[in-house]
């Protein structure tokens, strides 16, 4: 008994790990231990008598100072007998306690020694076949399963022709690899290094050559009738060629030598033969006549090829008959006005001629077949170094004219006022006798926005002292509204601009979405020629006013009046955008005005 605990008291003094035991003398505890159990065999039982017997508890009250012992655990747990080992018969020849005794005994121990995994991942546990699944456990143990990789392919015998596969843990045959690919077109075999092979067919020519040869992998060979040029091996025939598989003749062969002079004929045997004849022909040279063939020849006369004409030099070439070359030798035209005249092609010319020029640019001078030179005024306003002519003399210093034309340059757009729905209307404008001098719109009192435009032209003219004055001509009239239509959209009155002024500029705001209201118009003063002189004024259409919006002002570049106006109608007239151009005044024909 002594021993036992003696030996359970070490256990409990090893290191934490329980695989080193230290020596007695490290353990003070277990000396003073072993102490009182030696005074264990002097301890009276409870009832008063002799030693402890095998049916006996131990009283272990002297080991109460051993809770420390062992960094491991404390030994507090009944030791079973089947932990405890054999004693030999020195050890427990003084014992009385039998080991059925220990087992009542709340004696201390300790749990058994713990050892190193077996593993810790799968390769550190070998496979004894490839077919056998071998893996590490969360308990560090090897496990292995021989039906996991059941039918699962593998390879032990290095043979590329048979198959094996995975059964009870080991790898089995399971035949040999079926190695037809369903291609008529190959020939299957198979090598035991490489595996399966399926080698090309030889080709299949059959030595037609009206036939394509080919391999179908589901049909194999196939011979296909083509269309190939091709000979017959008959003469008299063109353009042979395979049909159906077989070289059938072409057109009859062609045997004109496209000589007039034999007849043309085919023998199947001797081909084509060509026959001289004595019919008339053409020879191919334009300088004979009256041709008639002889011994496969055409033969002609020759041809006159004089014009009569003294400008030109008369001669034959083979492949365009008679030529006539101008020359530049000296005539006579006939025409009073022209001097030293000359031949120039083919016809007689004056040379350089009389000069009618009398040195003013205001008078229109000519030479008239029959009396010579003659000189008349040139039209009033026709331009000329100092201005215009008045009267046959350059003495007009003008800056314009009663009743121009005008000529518009440089379109430009000189923006938009309201927004970019609906499609694009027709230009508004005038004719180049007017200019742009009014506008006015049908305004929706429901909707508060701009249906409609008019738009106003105006002719410009012009009094002697300077003054330009415009007269309203007619009105055009914008597309319309796709939504809310005419009514009731009254009418604005027209305003226009003061007599002399025209167009450079409208101002409104942009309503809401695409609209646009609250419009006025800009004017400016224009000079005699069309031009405006810069001074300008605003203004505003009545009852197109609304609330809301953001002010807008579209202007014409400097120098550039209104052209035209353009609109963009949808639920409504969406906007109106401005074009604007450079104006000049055409004179042509009328009396300048003068500044002296």
């Amino acid at each position: 008994m002594k021993r036992l605990l003696s030996l359970l008291l070490l256990i409990g003094c090893g290191d934490d790990l329980g695989w080193d035991q230290k020596a007695d003398h490290d353990c003070p505890e277990v000396q003073d231990a072993e102490q009182d159990v030696a005074d264990l065999d002097d301890t009276p039982d409870s009832s008063g008598g002799g030693d402890v017997d095998g049916g006996d508890a131990v009283d272990v009250g002297g080991l109460e100072d051993l809770g420390d012992v062992g960094d491991a655990q404390d030994v507090t747990e009944v030791v079973d007998a089947d932990q405890v080992p054999d004693l030999p018969d020195a050890q427990t020849q003084d014992q009385d306690v039998a080991p059925t005794d220990i087992q009542d005994q709340d004696l201390p121990t300790q749990d058994s020694v713990s050892l190193p995994p077996e593993c810790t991942e799968a390769s550190d546990c070998p496979a004894p076949t490839p077919c056998v699944m071998v893996w590490c456990s969360d308990e560090g143990a090897c496990q292995q399963d021989k039906e996991l990789l059941d039918n699962v392919p593998c390879d032990t015998d290095q043979n590329g022709c048979t198959l094996e596969k995975c059964l009870g843990g080991l790898c089995l045959s399971a035949g040999l690899k079926f190695c037809d690919d369903l291609d008529a077109c190959t020939t299957d075999t198979c090598d035991q290094e490489v595996g399966c092979l399926h080698i090309p067919i030889p080709p299949c020519d059959d030595n037609q050559l009206c036939t394509d040869d080919s391999c179908d992998p589901a049909l194999g060979c196939q011979h296909i009738n083509n269309t190939t040029p091709c000979s017959d091996g008959i003469g008299c025939t063109d353009g042979d060629a395979c049909k159906d598989g077989a070289c059938l003749p072409g057109d009859p062969t062609a045997c004109d030598d496209q000589n007039p002079c034999t007849d043309d004929v085919c023998d199947v045997l001797s081909d084509c033969q060509n026959l001289p004849n004595q019919v008339t022909c053409t020879d191919g040279n334009a300088c004979t006549q009256d041709d008639v063939c002889g011994g496969g020849v055409c033969v002609g006369g020759t041809v006159n090829c004089n014009d009569a004409n003294l400008c030109t030099d008369d001669s034959c070439a083979p492949t365009i008959g008679c030529a006539h070359e101008p020359n530049l030798d000296g005539c006579q035209d006939g025409n009073p006005c022209t001097d030293f005249d000359m031949c120039e092609a083919g016809v007689c010319m004056g040379g350089t001629g009389v000069s009618c020029d009398d040195g003013n640019g205001c008078t229109v001078d000519v030479c008239d077949l029959t009396v010579g030179c003659t000189s008349t005024d040139a039209p009033a306003g026709t331009p000329c170094s100092q201005g215009y002519c008045l009267n046959g003399a350059c003495s007009c210093k003008a800056f314009g004219c009663a009743a121009p034309k005008f000529l518009y340059s440089g379109d430009v757009t000189a923006g938009m006022l309201g927004g970019m729905g609906g499609g694009v209307g027709p230009k508004m404008g005038c004719a180049t006798t007017d200019v742009l001098i009014g506008i006015g719109f049908d305004f929706s009192s429901s909707n508060k926005t701009v249906t409609r435009t008019t738009v106003v032209c105006g002719k410009v003219e012009a009094d002697q002292n300077g003054t330009v004055k415009t007269t309203q001509t007619t009105t055009q009239k914008s597309g319309g509204s796709g939504c809310y239509g005419w009514d009731p959209a009254p009418s604005t009155p027209l305003v226009t601009c003061p007599p002399g002024w025209v167009i450079v500029g409208i101002e409104g705001k942009n309503a809401s979405g695409t609209l646009f209201h609250s419009v006025s118009v800009t004017c400016a003063k224009m000079d005699v020629g069309g031009k405006p002189t810069g001074t300008t004024q605003t203004i505003p259409i009545p009852a197109t006013n609304a609330a809301g919006g953001t002010p807008k002002s579209v202007m014409c570049p400097a120098g550039t009046v209104a052209r035209y106006f353009e609109t963009r109608a949808g639920c409504g007239q969406d906007a109106l955008t401005l074009y604007c151009a450079a104006s000049s005044p055409d004179c042509t024909g009328q009396p300048p005005i003068c500044t002296e």
